[in-house]
């Protein structure tokens, strides 16, 4: 997602996942593919190195499991402090929401 109204219409109209470390917000977005925002606040992670590693980490597991959530925006918020856990432990938060949303697109489908 590019553009701030993408966002926005997330936020406003977007239904919520909130898992240990990261909050999932998502809607559909009219079969555009799967779309990725990031929303990593400075009080969360506050050296830019960390938000970086944060970043990274995310679009790499959104990029694993993309083709099974095709036709939403995602929005990714960290909701805790994250400096001190491995980067085994984000993907394995996120892995675990991503399959558990997947899930839900295709029984609701």
């Amino acid at each position: 997602m590019l553009i701030p109204s993408d966002f926005q219409r997330v936020f406003k109209h977007g239904r919520k996942n909130r898992g240990a470390l990261f909050t999932l917000i998502y809607c559909k977005n009219g079969g555009k593919g799967a779309r990725l925002g990031l929303a990593i606040a400075k009080r969360h992670v506050p050296l830019a190195v960390e938000r970086n590693r944060v970043r990274r980490i995310i679009r790499e597991s959104f990029r694993q499991h993309q083709l099974a959530l095709s036709g939403h925006d995602f929005v990714v918020i960290a909701q805790n402090t994250l400096l001190e856990l491995s980067n085994a432990r984000l993907q394995e938060d996120l892995n675990q929401q991503w399959k558990t949303l997947a899930n839900y697109f295709v029984g609701s489908s």
